[in-house]
């Protein structure tokens, strides 16, 4: 079972993408959100369990989890019957006797929640999976039993298509096997990567800050198209086909040792169109505003850090 504290954009496409990889059932995702209203809504148009209260999920996390135990103590009785079954309610790679509870609540939010929740979780054997930016794992261990299993998580906005890249860093006491659990959620939903946490803010600024930059150069390219004439809606069109498509070029080029600056060699030809644009964009500081951009971000997000109230 996977239960979700917030579910706001993030989370509701967390439950989107769950649900659509056919990770485990509708009736098996529970979640709490403020406002009554649109968690009733959201809840019948997904199919999931909306509770009113964020002990509420714990809890159903828990029984759940004892559930599955009384059902494995049965299945021992009967290994014969037990080969032979597999539980409907979970894909066959994916451990059910894995209970994730992800936060997705603002970061500023989370060590209330932790406090709501301390009692309950204590007494759960659910995995920890934490959203929020520049809150690292000893802050959430701080407010957990000793030996909580935790898992901090950091995926960008394409999770809502199911091609997000998420980073991931296990807590002190998470196993391999309940790292294993939270991989195949987040690998179904684009791809993880497991990386240390001093390097969160770098992922931050490369992975979560820069869709929004090449949202802004998908609509420079096109403006530049409608400037020659060609329709808006056609020059957004094959602009953003055109990202997408590289993006897919570099990531296969890439499993090849192919690296970025590689292909350019292959893509451009003596005295044509694209080296006289490479040329002009490098005169006007393209690589090194880029480059600021994401310094920016970088020391952006060490000044949240520092100001965040949960640490």
């Amino acid at each position: 079972m996977i239960g979700l504290i917030g579910a706001g954009s993030m989370g509701t496409a967390i439950m989107r993408g769950i649900l659509e990889a056919h990770i485990i059932k509708a009736s098996d995702i529970v979640f709490s959100r403020r406002d009554t209203h649109a968690g009733t809504e959201l809840a019948g148009a997904l199919g999931v369990r909306y509770v009113a209260s964020n002990i509420e999920v714990v809890r159903a996390l828990h029984q759940a989890s004892n559930e599955h135990t009384a059902s494995d103590e049965h299945s021992d009785r009967h290994s014969y019957e037990h080969s032979e079954r597999k539980d409907p309610r979970c894909r066959a790679d994916l451990p059910c006797s894995s209970h994730l509870l992800i936060l997705a609540v603002k970061p500023a939010v989370v060590p209330q929640v932790l406090k709501e929740i301390s009692s309950a979780l204590a007494k759960s054997s659910c995995i920890v999976v934490s959203l929020a930016a520049g809150l690292p794992i000893t802050a959430i261990e701080s407010y957990c039993a000793p030996g909580q299993a935790i898992v901090r998580a950091m995926p960008n906005v394409a999770i809502s298509m199911r091609s997000a890249i998420t980073a991931l860093c296990p807590g002190s006491s998470t196993t391999p096997h309940q790292m294993d659990a939270v991989r195949k959620i987040f690998d179904a939903l684009g791809q993880s990567i497991i990386i240390p946490e001093k390097d969160f803010s770098a992922f931050t600024a490369i992975a979560g800050s820069s869709p929004a930059w090449t949202l802004q150069y998908i609509d420079s390219l096109a403006r530049g198209a409608l400037n020659a004439g060609m329709p808006h809606k056609i020059a957004l069109q094959a602009a953003a086909q055109a990202v997408y498509g590289t993006a897919q070029l570099a990531l296969a080029s890439l499993q090849q040792g192919i690296k970025p600056q590689e292909l350019l060699d292959t893509v451009t030809s003596p005295g044509g169109t694209t080296i006289a644009g490479l040329i002009a964009a490098e005169n006007r500081g393209f690589s090194c505003a880029t480059l600021a951009a994401v310094q920016a971000a970088l020391e952006r997000d060490s000044e949240l850090a520092r100001h965040n109230p949960a640490q």
